[in-house]
């Protein structure tokens, strides 16, 4: 069964990372404590369970395996519960960034050892983009180009990141290492309302 708190907590939580958030450009912004502590104990256990994991293929063609795999979505459970949180923060959003948004969903990513990206830009259909981190020892974090200077979100339990893309100079990113362990992470997309 849903539970309607949790949402109602978390879409509080989130809205209230994006007011504590720091300012790393004009469109990016480190986040911190993002979800509760009932919803990541929650996920903690929905990940021990019995997941239906499915291989993420990579849109970069140097990568022929990425050893991720990911959960777009899984009814009356806590990721359903997240994705609804998360849409919850659209309309704040859309207010920092100026932008008319549709929601796109949320993805639960499971990155195993041996897991790493080059530089890259995201999808062209995608124009904002959250990342929380989760759990995993040891993990790397988020590495951007900002005006030519290298800007590293780190990789902590709860925190991330919120990014801009739908302007020009889409935000060149790539992993900070290698994954060394299992780590995971929420990752939600917007596109522009009017494509």
């Amino acid at each position: 069964m849903i539970d309607n708190l949790l949402i109602e907590n978390n879409s509080k939580s989130i809205n209230n990372s994006f007011v504590d958030s720091k300012q790393i450009s004009k469109h990016l912004y480190e986040l911190n404590n993002v979800l509760t502590v009932d919803a990541l104990d929650k996920l903690k256990e929905y990940v021990k369970g019995e997941c239906n994991w499915q291989e993420q293929e990579s849109y970069i063609p140097e990568d022929k395996h990425i050893f991720r795999s990911k959960i777009n979505w899984d009814q009356d459970t806590v990721i359903e519960e997240i994705h609804t949180a998360i849409e919850n923060s659209t309309h704040k959003i859309e207010k920092k960034f100026d932008l008319n948004l549709r929601f796109m969903g949320v993805t639960l990513w499971k990155d195993e050892a041996g897991h790493d990206l080059v530089w890259h830009t995201d999808n062209p259909m995608i124009s904002v983009t959250m990342q929380i981190y989760l759990f995993g020892e040891n993990s790397p974090g988020t590495v951007f180009k900002v005006n030519n200077t290298e800007h590293t979100c780190l990789f902590s339990e709860n925190n991330g990141y919120l990014v801009n893309q739908s302007t020009d100079e889409r935000p060149v990113h790539k992993l900070e290492f290698e994954v060394k362990s299992t780590r995971y992470s929420l990752f939600a997309m917007w596109e522009l309302a009017n494509q």
